[in-house]
């Protein structure tokens, strides 16, 4: 099973329905943000059920798109800051 990030755009309805979804389906919640009235998932899903999905948060009116690099972190470091800015355990 290869699963693939996506990211859900969509309104705050129905929105627990869309977290159980991918729930059954074997997926995982990566990250989840709620502003006023819509929400944005970030999440991965076993790739042949993304046009499962896709139809599932249709009539919620919910946009669907993959997105590559979830869960990393880029940073653009400018060469003469780069010993004092980068990020450390500290």
């Amino acid at each position: 099973m290869i699963l693939v990030p996506i990211t859900f755009t969509g309104g705050v309805y129905r929105h627990d329905e869309v977290i159980d979804y991918i729930e059954d389906l074997g997926g995982y919640i990566i990250q989840k943000h709620e502003m006023a009235q819509e929400m944005v998932l970030q999440a991965v899903i076993p790739k042949e059920d993304i046009d499962r999905f896709t139809a599932f948060t249709k009539p919620l009116a919910g946009e669907v798109t993959e997105s590559p690099l979830v869960g990393s972190e880029i940073a653009v470091v400018i060469p003469s800051l780069e010993i004092h800015h980068l990020p450390h355990s500290a």
